[in-house]
């Protein structure tokens, strides 16, 4: 005990030694030590503060400024593998007549942004390869790939130019949930009524989309289009069980 109490003497002296330092410094000095400590801060918070914290949810995040000359250096040179997805969700056994909530994250792991294009009411129950957005591609225990029908869920086209709320800006290290509840109807009209069942999200998306007409006196230009990502990406793979509804007692 005596030594914890002579270690926080000796921690507390030297932190009063180094806040004096900083007081008696030269104002210019202080100024320059103030602006490297946030900057320090800005790139390790990612890092040190629990996600739980920073998490926001992909449909909230801020459209990006489309002019055709303001796009990120960084996010233009980023590999499209940067943008990596994980799968969980809310209860992984359920019974039948109870809605399957899963959690889709989106994850940039580069320095730069990434613009997504994404629509909360447009993620799909089945995987076709031929479709657009957030995609739930679904198997059985016997390997059979399971969907719901276009009557269920229609596809949503994918526009040759995209509409400011339909696109976020991922920033740096940051990531983005999509919680999506799958409602008894459309899991019937899928096919995932009964049984185990294993699920992977997949993003597609191949439209960097098309840039708005330059209206002066904006100057040309440089960039050719709104930036959006594009690439394919899949998450890891969870299995579902949904068992029969439960019995009710007699009273």
């Amino acid at each position: 005990m005596r030594q914890v109490r002579r270690y926080g003497e000796l921690v507390g002296g030297r932190a009063r030694y180094y806040w004096s330092g900083f007081l008696g410094a030269d104002p210019l000095l202080q100024i320059i030590s103030v602006v490297a400590l946030v900057i320090l801060l800005v790139v390790i918070m990612p890092y040190i503060v629990p996600t739980a914290l920073i998490e926001s949810q992909c449909g909230d995040l801020a459209g990006p400024t489309i002019t055709g000359n303001n796009r990120s250096i960084l996010a233009l040179q980023a590999d499209p593998s940067v943008l990596r997805l994980t799968l969980s969700a809310q209860q992984t056994t359920i019974s039948q007549g109870q809605p399957l909530v899963l959690n889709v994250r989106f994850v940039n792991g580069s320095m730069g942004p990434l613009t997504l294009y994404y629509i909360p009411d447009s993620v799909l129950l089945r995987y076709t390869g031929q479709e657009i957005g957030l995609q739930f591609a679904v198997q059985d225990a016997s390997g059979r790939s399971l969907g719901e029908p276009r009557t269920a869920q229609q596809a949503w086209a994918e526009p040759p130019q995209y509409a400011p709320d339909q696109m976020h800006v991922l920033g740096p290290h940051q990531q983005c949930l999509a919680r999506v509840q799958l409602d008894t109807g459309r899991l019937n009209a899928a096919g995932i009524v009964n049984g185990a069942f294993r699920f992977t999200a997949v993003y597609i998306n191949q439209s960097k989309g098309e840039l708005p007409p330059v209206v002066a006196p904006t100057p040309t230009a440089i960039f050719k289009d709104q930036g959006v990502w594009t690439g394919n990406v899949q998450s890891n793979t969870i299995v579902v069980n949904i068992g029969p509804p439960p019995t009710l007692q007699p009273k």
